[in-house]
């Protein structure tokens, strides 16, 4: 997508950015952010403050050395006005910056490449997995990143920079951010690694002693199976993109990294597959070990149920008192006579406990209990 705008009379011509006159001295406070200078020779690594500091390093930095400008933290309307300013920024560029929560995405514009990743960790603080949005905008040997938080997955980028003898510092600013992406699905490895963990502990105690208590907990790790395969599922087709691209940024060595990064996200959504049918598979485990639960005490209560069925029905037959005497004095035999036989209690007590044993060898002769 290329779209025309209007440059300033004072650019920088090696990168395609343009300073604008007066911008140098406007002093914009910034979230944590930090400035990577680098090539295979040297390295200088500080700490940015202000907008006025960013725009003297893309102004003043050597064409044969790559800068990288890391902003950790959300980007206001102002600053993403001030930035594209600096980085001649499309105004659909800085409505992306500003909303938050777009999918993984490739896009060309005129001087520069704009792309954005999902950086997803489990937060330190609130042991909640994060979503976190990257943006990144790739010039000829300038890349700026914007990350909603100050936590991220680049640590391991960084190192390699400050190491003297790394692929990394020969790079130009597309490979680096090449290195970014790549750190980002690495990262996907450990949180699947600690979901299976989870799932494995929780399927052991679903089947020593399942528990209501155990649901939630479930239904935890199927939301978050669920935005890691949302995430990485557009991150793959992005990185899909960015190995068919014809621009001169990318040369062939790139597109063999990009193809092996290709191949961790079709790893990573077998993976996440895997732990979704098993976390869908432990919620059916639970509603089985419940039915069967349930069941369990159905049938110790049919059980006792079937039991006493007889009983009661004797105990109300000879509750119901009928007299054996009419009105008349006369004997009435079908007026339940034994009612006043010498002991008639102990009989229907010895009647009864034998019906109740009868029924429970019944019962354990058709394995029922």
């Amino acid at each position: 997508m290329n779209y025309n705008k209007k440059r300033s009379k004072k650019q920088h011509l090696d990168l395609g950015l343009s300073i604008l006159p007066g911008l140098v001295g406007d002093s914009t406070a910034l979230p944590p952010s930090r400035s990577y200078i680098y090539n295979s020779e040297s390295y200088d690594e500080g700490t940015i403050e202000t907008v006025d500091q960013i725009a003297n390093l893309v102004k003043n930095h050597p064409t044969n050395k790559v800068l990288w400008i890391d902003i950790e933290g959300k980007c206001s309307k102002h600053l993403a006005d001030e930035l594209g300013k600096i980085f001649n920024l499309h105004e659909l560029e800085m409505e992306d910056m500003i909303n938050l929560y777009q999918r993984p995405k490739v896009e060309e514009y005129n001087n520069h490449l704009f792309m954005i990743s999902r950086m997803l960790y489990y937060n330190k603080t609130t042991q909640n997995l994060t979503n976190e949005q990257v943006s990144y905008f790739v010039y000829e040997n300038v890349l700026l990143t914007i990350q909603e938080e100050d936590e991220d997955a680049f640590e391991p980028v960084r190192e390699k920079l400050r190491k003297s003898k790394t692929n990394i510092r020969s790079g130009n600013a597309m490979q680096l951010a090449y290195f970014l992406m790549d750190a980002i699905v690495d990262n996907y490895y450990p949180m699947l690694e600690e979901i299976g963990d989870r799932l494995d502990s929780l399927e052991s105690q679903l089947l020593k002693s399942p528990d209501k208590s155990l649901l939630p907990q479930i239904q935890d790790i199927k939301r978050e199976v669920f935005f890691l395969r949302k995430a990485i599922w557009a991150e793959r087709d992005k990185i899909n993109e960015l190995i068919r691209f014809d621009h001169h940024y990318f040369d062939d060595k790139l597109k063999l990294y990009l193809r092996d990064t290709y191949d961790h996200c079709i790893q990573i959504i077998d993976i996440i597959e895997s732990h979704k049918e098993i976390s869908y598979s432990l919620a059916d485990v639970y509603l089985s070990s419940q039915n069967i639960k349930m069941s369990e005490v159905m049938k110790v209560l049919t059980v006792i149920s079937s039991i006493f069925i007889p009983l009661t029905f004797i105990a109300g037959v000879y509750g119901m008192n009928f007299s054996h005497i009419d009105e008349e004095g006369k004997i009435a035999p079908y007026n339940m006579p034994e009612l006043y036989q010498d002991n008639g209690y102990m009989f229907v007590m010895v009647g009864m406990f034998i019906i109740a044993m009868a029924e429970v060898i019944y019962f354990r002769y058709k394995r029922w209990i």
